[in-house]
């Protein structure tokens, strides 16, 4: 797996990844956060099955999976 090395580096991949849509942005304040767009992932379900063979592989990607449904589940309880 290849690291990016900077800053402008990362923001040219992205931009790459929105303009071909196979991510979406959202700014919320300075931040920005992204995320796989589903409706490219529905109507090309091989590039799915793509990224999850290639994930499957990466050491510690299970433990932040679950680490992030716990986070995701916290979120959803309100009092």
């Amino acid at each position: 797996m290849e690291i990016v090395d900077s800053q402008s580096n990362a923001s040219c991949h992205l931009n790459k990844l929105k303009g071909a849509k196979l991510i979406k942005a959202r700014k919320d304040a300075q931040w920005t956060y992204y995320s796989l767009n589903e409706k490219t992932l529905v109507e090309y379900p091989f590039i799915k099955t793509l990224l999850d063979d290639s994930l499957k592989n990466i050491e510690g990607l299970t433990q932040d999976q679950k680490r992030l449904i716990l986070h995701r589940e916290k979120e959803s309880v309100q009092c």
